[in-house]
């Protein structure tokens, strides 16, 4: 899915405490990512914003469950936050709004566990009450109003929550079957990221292996005759792989040209 709508944002809620940061960066390598540990075995929220924006950390207090980073999109500041709040536990409130004070543009992604009938569930619980006030007073919108994001409780908990005017965003569900949740996408259509050209490696591995075969036994030559010692052989050796790597590599252009702020939810509730 990445590959296809190519999100310059995405949020994802419990991954668990034995998916380490690293290994998110390693799969999302053009990607910065941010990520707050969860208060339960399968808690946690990570957000991954597009290198090319220049993300920068907002302080959340290390509170569990909360990510956030900004960006500057046209001279205009963004707030970008991920959360996820369990079942049992209070919504973050106090820290949302610290956050909120940092910046006018600000954008809410996550699940808050919080129902209420305004948002299209069929049953208001408490957390739903509360973060209906709060919504209300901080003049924030929600963007998805009516669709059911839980494959469990055929419910609203999955909220993508922002400053920008309701009619300039556009969320879309996704089908997805790892998860029991779904999948959104969000589009912000009044923020608009500059075209810049982006280039993805890819390397031809059967030409690498056809040249490293060919030069074989001229490399095996020099391992045998030269007077190197072992240190200068192998950094030879590596430099030559280095370069043969290049050779076997061609550059593909990648185009982003659209804002979108792309969610995932990874387990349950």
């Amino acid at each position: 899915m990445i590959e296809k709508y190519k999100p310059a944002v995405i949020s994802l809620n419990e991954l668990s405490k034995q998916i380490p940061t690293q290994a998110i960066a390693k799969i999302l390598f053009s990607y910065e990512v941010f990520k707050a540990e969860g208060t339960n075995t399968h808690g946690g929220a990570v957000i991954a914003i597009d290198k090319q924006l220049k993300p920068i950390s907002v302080d959340c207090h290390q509170q569990p469950n909360i990510i956030a980073a900004a960006i500057l999109v046209n001279n205009k500041s963004y707030n970008i936050i991920s959360t996820y709040s369990p079942p049992t536990e209070k919504l973050p409130l106090p820290i949302l709004s610290n956050v909120l004070q940092n910046s006018h543009a600000n954008i809410i992604l996550g699940d808050f566990n919080a129902k209420n009938t305004t948002w299209g569930c069929t049953q208001t619980n408490q957390k739903g009450r509360e973060l209906e006030s709060w919504l209300k007073l901080n003049k924030l919108n929600i963007h998805n109003p009516a669709m059911i994001t839980s494959l469990r409780s055929k419910t609203t908990i999955d909220l993508v929550i922002s400053t920008v005017q309701e009619a300039s965003v556009q969320c879309n569900q996704l089908q997805y079957n790892g998860s029991d949740h779904f999948p959104i996408l969000a589009e912000f259509n009044d923020i608009i990221l500059k075209h810049q050209q982006q280039y993805i490696q890819k390397i031809n591995w059967n030409l690498y292996t056809i040249m490293l075969s060919i030069l074989s036994s001229e490399i095996e030559y020099i391992a045998h005759e030269s007077n190197m010692q072992p240190h200068e052989w192998f950094q030879m050796f590596q430099d030559f792989l280095s370069a043969l790597r290049i050779r076997s590599t061609t550059w593909h252009p990648a185009k982003k040209t659209s804002a979108f702020a792309y969610r995932s939810h990874q387990n349950d509730d």
